[in-house]
């Protein structure tokens, strides 16, 4: 896993493992990758370059990636307001069954309305999952605001599945 995410970050780190060269980790008593000579491997060692070079790359991706992400809010002045919210199709083997149930799920809705992700918190019967992920990425809200302006939020929605008789 480290070789790929270095060499896939960092294209200095392209061919370092498969040559041979130890990566730069700190030493441990039972670390498979570092070889048995303690002492080549000690922790306080400088830093190779190549790792140094690492340490740059990460620090310069975080930092792109992290001015590119927007605040996501958790307490706003006015809660996004439901526009369009088409329901989930409730799983047929459960409803032959009569089986109810519930999902809560915890959504991201950006400053425009649309739900930018979902994710299941709890669920009272799997198979209610999967129906109510897709038919949320269709809603529409009216944003949240706080302090007047529209913001994303992060929320919790409960969806009850009740079988029609």
């Amino acid at each position: 896993m480290f070789s790929w995410l270095s060499a896939v970050i960092c294209p200095a780190f392209r061919g370092k493992f498969a040559s041979g060269q130890k990566p730069c980790l700190p030493a441990t008593n039972s670390s498979p990758q570092l070889g048995g000579n303690r002492a080549e491997n000690r922790a306080d060692m400088p830093a190779k370059p190549s790792c140094l070079l690492l340490a740059l790359c990460l620090a310069i991706a975080s930092s792109v990636f992290a001015a590119d992400a927007p605040e996501i809010h958790s307490a706003v002045d006015v809660f996004p307001q439901p526009l369009r919210t088409p329901p989930p199709e409730y799983p047929r083997k459960l409803q032959i069954k009569g089986i109810t149930g519930m999902v809560v799920l915890e959504l991201i809705v950006d400053d425009t309305g649309k739900v930018d992700s979902a994710a299941v918190v709890k669920s009272t019967e799997d198979d209610f999952n999967a129906p109510s992920l897709e038919a949320v990425k269709n809603w529409r809200f009216r944003p949240a605001q706080k302090d007047g302006h529209a913001v994303w939020v992060r929320l919790k929605l409960p969806l009850k599945f009740t079988p029609q008789t």
